[in-house]
């Protein structure tokens, strides 16, 4: 329900939500809450951008509006989108995609 809001990029086909989902877990994990943490700050990006380099490097993009397609903020294109299947196919696998990767990384 928290994530609601990153399905469709944020409803405008920026960041897929997956990708947002997963930039979030590994905050949780990574993440430092110490002013000045150089080095935790340096393993949360380093993980950032491996995460991020594996999934262009499965899925191609990490943006929603190029992964599907569709840019979410103009009227219909969810409808159309849903119509061409691609939310019930492309969605899941880059749910998929960042999950394993996650599985890999984290």
């Amino acid at each position: 329900m928290i994530a609601a809001p990153f399905g469709g990029g944020g409803f405008r086909g920026d960041m897929c939500g997956a990708v947002a989902g997963a930039l979030m877990a590994i905050g949780l994990r990574y993440g430092h809450t110490e002013i000045g943490d150089a080095a935790g700050d340096e393993a949360l990006k380093a993980k950032v951008a491996e995460f991020q380099k594996k999934f262009i490097e499965k899925e191609g993009s990490l943006v929603c509006r190029e992964l599907t397609g569709h840019n979410f903020s103009e009227d219909g294109a969810f409808e159309e989108a849903k119509e061409k299947g691609v939310i019930a196919s492309k969605c899941p696998r880059c749910v998929n995609s960042a999950l394993e990767i996650l599985d890999e990384i984290l």
